[in-house]
């Protein structure tokens, strides 16, 4: 079980938290408050190491899907002043095609 899990009592999924959480699920709430503190708390310890961020780029499933996430966060992160908030298409699957066949090259 992952911690959404646990703190849902539900689901590790987001979108399925997100509609138990539209739905009233008071776990479902918290799990997704969590992340997205956990998120912020990554980005503010990033931000503060880098002196700063000119893009933040999402990916991955809620990265590229969760649209009410990038506004939270976008709301959320206006302290951080002027940056661009980009989405990023995942490709595991291409990547690993791309260093199997590095490897099989003998690279």
């Amino acid at each position: 079980m992952c911690s959404s899990d646990l703190l849902s009592g539900l689901s590790g999924d987001m979108a399925t938290l997100r509609q138990a959480a539209a739905s009233g699920h008071g776990g479902a709430g918290l799990a997704i408050a969590v992340f997205r503190h956990r998120l912020r708390q990554e980005i503010g310890a990033m931000a503060a190491c880098l002196g700063g961020v000119e893009v933040l780029a999402l990916s991955g499933g809620i990265g590229e899907h969760d649209g009410a996430l990038r506004q939270e966060l976008a709301d959320e992160l206006s302290w951080l002043g002027d940056y661009k908030l980009r989405v990023v298409a995942a490709d595991e699957e291409g990547l690993i095609a791309r260093r199997c066949r590095i490897a099989a090259a003998g690279g």
